[in-house]
C-alpha cells in the first residue's frame, strides 16, 4: 500500500508540473501577441499639407472661397501667420534688386558649353530658399490624395533633366544680359538671358493685394470640416514685357 501511495503522489506531482508549464506558455504567447499589436500601429496624417490651385471667388473678413481647377469651391481662412506672396513677370533690369538673393535657374547647355536660361525664379530675402516649396516646412508633407502642383524651387544645387539643368544658388552679378549664379558649393555659373527666357519674381504681399478673379495657389492644412487654414497664399500674374534689357 505504501508503494502505491508513493506512485500516486509522484504521478500527481508530474501532472501539476505539466500544467504549470502549459500555463507559462500561454502567458508568453499572450505577451508576444500584445507586443505585435503595438508595433503595427497605423501612422496618422498629422503635419501634412494640402495645395489648391484656382481662382478667388470671394473674400470676406478673414475667409475666402477658391474655385479649384475642377471648379469645386474650397473654403479657406487666413491669419496673422499666413504668408502672402505676389508672383509676377520681370525683366533683367528688374532683377537688379534681387542681387545677393536666392534664385532658381533652369538652363540648357549650348554646343559651346555655355548656358542659356529657360526660366529664372528670384525670391525676396524673407521668402524660403529654393528646395523648400513656399509654405512647406521641414516636417510637412503632402496629405494622401494631395498632389502639389509643378513649380520652381525643386532639386539639388544642380539637377540634370536631359539637356536641361536646374541651378539653385545666389544671384551674384548681372552683366548686361548675363547672370552669374553662385551655388552652395561656391561654384559660379554664367547664364545668358534670351528673348525666350521666362523671368519670375516672388515678393511678400498683403491680403489687400488679392482680388476676386485672381489666380492663386493656396497651401495649408484642412480641419475636420474641410476648411483650409492657409499657411501661404500665392498670387500669379503675367507680363508681356521682354526679359531682355533694351
Amino acid at each position: 500500500m505504501s508503494i502505491q501511495r508513493a506512485w500516486s503522489h509522484l504521478l500527481i506531482g508530474i501532472v501539476l508540473l505539466l500544467l504549470a508549464a502549459i500555463c507559462a506558455g500561454c502567458g508568453s504567447s499572450s505577451s508576444i501577441g500584445s507586443s505585435s499589436s503595438v508595433s503595427t500601429a497605423t501612422p496618422t496624417q498629422a503635419n501634412c499639407f494640402t495645395q489648391v490651385r484656382g481662382t478667388i471667388q470671394s473674400v470676406n473678413g478673414n475667409s475666402l472661397v477658391i474655385a479649384n481647377q475642377q471648379d469645386q469651391k474650397v473654403q479657406a481662412t487666413y491669419s496673422s501667420r499666413t504668408l502672402f506672396v505676389q508672383q509676377s513677370s520681370a525683366t533683367v533690369a528688374e532683377l537688379q534688386k534681387f542681387t545677393g538673393q536666392s534664385v532658381t535657374v533652369t538652363v540648357a547647355q549650348n554646343a559651346d558649353n555655355t548656358y542659356s536660361a529657360k526660366t529664372v525664379l528670384a525670391r525676396s530675402a524673407n521668402l524660403p530658399r529654393s528646395g523648400n516649396r513656399v509654405g512647406q516646412g521641414q516636417n510637412f508633407r503632402p496629405c494622401s490624395g494631395s498632389t502639389p502642383g509643378a513649380g520652381f524651387g525643386r532639386g539639388q544645387n544642380q539637377q540634370n533633366q536631359g539637356q536641361r539643368q536646374t541651378i539653385l544658388g545666389t544671384l551674384s552679378q548681372i552683366n548686361g544680359n548675363s547672370l552669374v549664379v553662385t551655388d552652395s558649393q561656391g561654384s559660379d555659373y554664367t547664364v545668358g538671358v534670351t528673348s525666350s527666357t521666362r523671368i519670375i519674381v516672388q515678393e511678400t504681399s498683403t491680403i489687400s493685394s488679392f482680388k476676386v478673379g485672381m489666380n492663386v495657389q493656396a497651401t495649408g492644412q484642412k480641419n475636420g470640416s474641410g476648411v483650409l487654414t492657409l499657411t501661404t497664399l500665392s498670387a500669379t500674374s503675367t507680363s508681356s514685357s521682354s526679359p531682355v534689357s533694351s
